[in-house]
């Protein structure tokens, strides 16, 4: 428990927007607890539920059954091949059958590629075989995966006394950050790091005890310092490196209360109807009341008279088919600039991403053609669609 609690990427991943990815912590933990307490048929639908996060997660329940394996007890064999198979099918009909159901261009009425799920993988597949393995060296050998990677392995200063075999249910997961060439996918709090939670805090718990009792080592004391260590040097909260740097996101005062929020709570509620509206709202700015809503679209998509990201009800067929506007609004200029689900890579107090940042800038600029500001404070904003 004080592993999990400590382990510094869990701490990036609670301060970011929530992802579908996420349940992977739970799954994942069930998965290895079952494992430990030998119930064995729990152990298996748990790695069933894993494939049925996302589509690019029946890799992982492939790699369970790779680890199980490896693994030491009377029926590993079955079982592993087992969830191979389960994996392997699963892949297959959730990429060729039901992803053609859900995998639907907004903007056209195209149908995407049945491996859409799978574009994080070095500049969408646009690559032949030998530009591929060209671009690779470049792809792989980037100065923030390296830090991750540095990061991570810091854990395992203690390497020679692990078990690393839990660490192949992470390979997925960390497949899918190595080998993207999105700047999202491989960050602190790429929702893509949930796969390496338990898998690591797991691994963190497997010693080889002999070596241990032959060195005297009280290994759990090392591991609760170096993952102190971790979380100060690559976590955020109030504790950390970046906290003592001052960058406002990470203090401890983002953990206290604020009268700015519930000024902003309150006047959402004041002001929108959440019943049959369409609200455009930045990424980052969510509140509870909010997300009650039924058609809810990350800034700028919706907004008024903007062709590039028009919505439709029907992306099948959009002849004829109603065009959704946003009804309104929501803004706030203290948060880090997001457009879609894309930040302007805020370090410190400054925005590295300028194409994002200007045109944010800009969005909220022609906003007024179209939008009536109705509520504003301390850089919070609501508009509401004129009545033209």
């Amino acid at each position: 428990g004080i592993i999990y609690i400590l382990f510094f990427p869990l701490w990036h991943l609670n301060l970011f927007d929530f992802h579908f990815e996420h349940l992977l912590i739970l799954f994942t933990f069930l998965f290895f607890y079952f494992f430990d307490k030998r119930k064995y048929l729990l152990m298996l639908l748990c790695a069933f539920l894993v494939s049925l996060t996302k589509e690019p997660y029946t890799l992982i329940t492939i790699f369970m059954g790779i680890f199980l394996l490896f693994s030491n007890y009377k029926n590993n064999v079955i079982h592993g091949i087992f969830l191979i198979i389960l994996g392997f099918f699963s892949f297959f009909i959730f990429n060729f059958f039901i992803n053609e159901y859900y995998e639907l261009n907004f903007v056209s009425s195209e149908v995407l590629s049945p491996f859409t799920s799978y574009l994080w993988i070095i500049n969408n597949f646009n690559l032949s075989f030998t530009e591929f393995f060209i671009n690779l060296f470049d792809v792989l050998f980037q100065k923030d995966k390296i830090i991750i990677v540095f990061s991570l392995l810091a854990i395992f200063l203690y390497f020679p006394f692990i078990n690393f075999k839990p660490i192949l249910i992470a390979l997925p997961s960390l497949g899918m950050i190595f080998l993207s060439d999105h700047g999202g996918y491989f960050d602190y709090t790429s929702q893509y790091l949930s796969g390496v939670v338990i898998p690591f805090c797991y691994c963190l718990t497997k010693f080889d005890l002999n070596k241990i009792k032959i060195l005297n080592i009280k290994i759990s004391n090392i591991i609760i310092l170096n993952c102190l260590v971790c979380l100060f040097l690559f976590g955020p909260g109030p504790f950390s490196r970046l906290s003592f740097m001052g960058v406002e996101r990470f203090t401890h005062d983002i953990y206290i209360p604020k009268e700015r929020n519930n000024i902003i709570k309150s006047a959402i509620k004041n002001n929108i109807s959440i019943d049959n509206v369409i609200i455009s709202s930045q990424n980052n700015v969510l509140y509870p009341y909010i997300a009650q809503g039924k058609r809810i679209f990350p800034f700028p998509m919706a907004m008024k008279e903007n062709p590039s990201l028009k919505v439709y009800a029907n992306s099948n067929n959009i002849e004829g088919s109603e065009e959704f506007i946003a009804d309104y609004i929501l803004i706030d200029t203290k948060k880090e600039p997001f457009l879609y689900d894309v930040g302007c890579d805020f370090e410190l107090t400054r925005c590295n991403n300028k194409e994002v940042e200007n045109s944010f800038i800009y969005n909220i600029k022609i906003l007024n053609d179209h939008y009536n500001s109705i509520f504003t404070y301390d850089g919070f904003s609501i508009y509401k669609l004129k009545n033209e």
